[in-house]
């Protein structure tokens, strides 16, 4: 899971010069290696420091709790406060510097081009030498400062996406399991691979919204002091474009909107139609669904195609600044004045550059920021999606243990490091839902147990009656209405589902934790795994597949109960890992893992098997 991670060479941007990262001298290495032979992940470097997403997203999470404490909390306000200072003034610099190189370069053009002129003997053979000097030597400075100007908004760009994707990898921890139910992985994968993108390409185009409108203005003066007032005539066709440039942009932050709301539905009801794709085959319902996927499908493509109607047809913007120089100069020579090629050649740049300047760069960054906005506050609504109040989850437990302090949240309280190892559960009451507290919304009503030190409690009741519900509580993964529910001690859990990484079989079992060899062997035999690995062509270094496909159903229980087993815990709360073997390996399990390698421990064993019931000490 790590090999190629491990292989990976520093990155030499890290040691590299002043000149050596101005010139990008140090991407030599990498580019001879991709010249040689074809590359392969293990000629990638490792990630700059300041580019870490955990560096990123910690940064961005304390500005995030600040904004927090105002009224009306803002994401894109938080950006700026985050990172404003960083790219805001570059920004300014570049934008000045870019207006006096675009300014002055066709200046030098139309002084070149007055000495080779026949109608003029003005410019002498020494000013023709500088203006040649001054053309190019703008050209070397715009060379010189974009391309590192644009890596550097890059950059900027990257964290900001990298961060907030730590934001919303953060939150997507913390979120409730009913939260969940209504579609918030969907939202999450759909904000990270599709929207947070979109900030690589605003911030790189930033500048864009004030450069262009002021150098239009720089422009136009000149213009207008070269051929008088016909440059109204030319700038008016391009003003012209600039309402329906305006009425584009809206248009296509319409459709983004549009389809990134389809998107998420498209990717929720794909998510729900695989976890039931069984039962859709033996139903034979695949047309019915693959019609309502179908809909939803093209709702999307509409909004794509619509928007990329819109976005081809601004394309052809580029004809703006030839009709607009054609219109100046046919009202110029209408006013009897004569066009020399000096006014042409500079007024045809000046031109080109306002075409760029209104009509292309400037409406493709008021429309990526559009969307940047609309990016935002699809971010914000996620981060205030209902998360669990108390510090369930795997995440939040890690923290704890961390942590000297323990915290009592909404009647939950855990304590990892407490000496005398213990669960009380007092009353509980709990829902899937906050907001529906009426007891015929409840999952669990009125449960009290208690489990000691070294104990063995069984969780038993009928399907729907809340045996999985009751861990989720434990764990943190539910909202609590009335009671209380105490953890002292560090707790493991093995899931009524296996989840599997696409890994090995070792990768699958450690899940992070440090490798001991003999607890891990240990943990092999107990888990009945010991035959099975034998057997794999490859051992436990053999790949699972995606979610354990080549597994079977009870070696996919057997290595999620390994990995619960193998986690050094006080409290082992085990969702059912019994059904999906066979009786005899389950007595194996019982009698070798729960009642032998675990007896020191607090086992909480949620299970349908009544017959096991005889081996707890304590019965919920």
């Amino acid at each position: 899971m790590s090999a190629v991670h491990e292989q990976r060479q520093p990155n030499p941007v890290t040691k590299a010069n002043f000149f050596s990262k101005w010139f990008f001298i140090w991407t030599r290495e990498i580019l001879v290696k991709g010249l040689q032979r074809n590359l392969d992940p293990s000629d990638l470097y490792e990630t700059e420091p300041s580019l870490e997403s955990t560096q990123v997203s910690s940064f961005l999470l304390g500005h995030w709790e600040q904004e927090l404490k105002r009224s009306k909390p803002n994401v894109l306000r938080m950006i700026f406060k985050a990172y404003g200072w960083s790219f805001v003034p570059a920004s300014i610099v570049y934008s000045i510097m870019a207006i006096a190189v675009h300014t002055t370069q066709p200046l030098m053009l139309g002084g070149l081009v007055s000495f080779f002129s026949e109608s003029t003997g003005k410019i002498t053979k020494h000013s023709a030498y500088l203006y040649a000097m001054g053309v190019v030597l703008c050209s070397l400075i715009s060379g010189l400062f974009f391309h590192p100007f644009m890596k550097y908004l890059f950059r900027v760009g990257s964290r900001v996406r990298l961060a907030c994707a730590g934001l919303v990898y953060r939150k997507f921890l913390r979120v409730s399991v009913a939260a969940d139910n209504s579609g918030v992985s969907g939202y999450a994968i759909s904000l990270m691979a599709t929207d947070l993108p979109t900030f690589n390409e605003s911030f790189y185009c930033f500048h864009e919204l004030w450069r262009g409108p002021l150098e239009g203005v720089v422009f136009v003066y000149i213009i207008y002091q070269l051929i008088g007032w016909p440059a109204v005539v030319g700038l008016g066709t391009i003003v012209a474009f600039i309402p329906l440039q305006a009425w584009a942009a809206r248009a296509i932050a319409r459709y983004k909107r549009s389809s990134a709301d389809v998107g998420d539905e498209r990717v929720k009801l794909m998510n729900e139609i695989i976890a039931a794709m069984q039962l859709i085959k033996m139903y034979a319902w695949e047309k019915s669904f693959a019609k309502l996927i179908g809909k939803v499908r093209k709702e999307e493509m509409d909004s794509i195609r619509g928007s990329t109607y819109i976005y081809a047809g601004l394309q052809c913007t580029g004809m703006i600044s030839k009709l607009s120089l054609f219109l100046s100069l046919v009202t110029y020579v209408f006013t009897g004045d004569i066009v020399t090629s000096q006014k042409v050649f500079i007024v045809a740049s000046y031109y080109d550059h306002l075409n760029d300047s209104l009509l292309h760069s400037w409406p493709l960054a008021i429309n990526m920021w559009v969307e940047t906005f609309v990016v935002a506050n699809r971010v914000k609504d996620f981060l205030f999606q209902h998360e669990n109040p108390a510090d369930g989850g795997v995440h939040n437990f890690k923290e704890a243990e961390d942590n000297p302090e323990h915290g009592n949240f909404f009647g939950r309280t855990h304590k990892p490091k407490a000496e005398v190892k213990s669960i009380t559960v007092h009353k509980l009451s709990a829902s899937w839902d906050q907001k529906k507290q009426e007891k015929r919304h409840r999952h669990i009503e009125d449960v009290s147990f208690q489990a000691q030190d070294q104990q063995f409690v069984g969780i038993v009741g009928t399907v729907g009656a809340g045996k999985s519900t009751l861990l989720q509580v434990i764990l943190g993964e539910l909202d609590i209405i009335s009671g209380s529910v105490e953890v002292n001690g560090v707790l493991s859990y093995a899931p009524q589902e296996p989840w599997l990484l696409r890994g090995s079989l070792r990768d699958n079992i450690l899940f992070t934790e440090p490798y001991d060899e003999q607890r891990y062997l240990e943990v092999l035999r107990v888990c009945h795994l010991d035959r099975d690995v034998e057997q794999l062509p490859l051992g436990d270094s053999t790949r699972v597949g995606e979610g354990g496909a080549s597994l079977s159903g009870g070696q996919k229980a057997r290595v999620s109960l390994a990995r619960a087993v193998y986690r050094k815990a006080d409290i082992y709360l085990l969702d059912d890992p019994l059904s999906a073997v066979d009786s005899h390996v389950s007595k194996m399990l019982l009698d070798r893992c729960l009642n032998e390698f675990l007896s020191k421990k607090i086992r909480i064993l949620v299970t349908h098997r009544v017959q096991l019931l005889r081996h707890v000490d304590h019965l919920v």
